[in-house]
């Protein structure tokens, strides 16, 4: 291995860290190349990066194949998609159900429309 001083040992982690995806492990495969004679391994010891990135990075440089990344396949999946068959009662849920205004009153209770009293009293028996 190529003896690096701190300073350029920070500046490669730095510019690792900056990158993403392929970019990072095409970058790393190419610094284990140059200081570390191709071993995943020195370079782990030298630049704190995790071996299998540098050793997948490698791989991808030495064949030309780029691995894909499954970053849609990780973390919580929605809740559509775990429960296709409940599409529905989702959509009836979130649709605000037609409710009748507070002020509403029926045409024929309108202010002042009591019912009147007759002069004669009901009573059980018509006699």
């Amino acid at each position: 291995m190529t003896p690096l001083t701190d300073d350029v040992i920070s500046t490669i982690q730095l510019a690792a860290k900056l990158l993403t995806g392929y970019r990072r492990r095409q970058f790393q495969a190419e610094m284990a190349l140059k200081y570390c004679q191709g071993s995943a391994r020195q370079a782990e010891k030298a630049f704190r990066w995790g071996r299998a990135a540098v050793h997948t990075g490698l791989n991808e440089l030495r064949t030309g194949i780029r691995c894909l990344d499954a970053y849609g396949f990780r973390g919580r999946k929605k809740t559509e998609e775990l429960c296709r068959n409940s599409k529905s009662t989702f959509i009836a849920w979130s649709t605000p159900t037609p409710r009748l205004i507070p002020s509403f009153r029926p045409p024929w209770r309108t202010r002042g429309s009591r019912p009147r009293r007759c002069g004669t009293r009901c009573s059980p028996n018509p006699n």
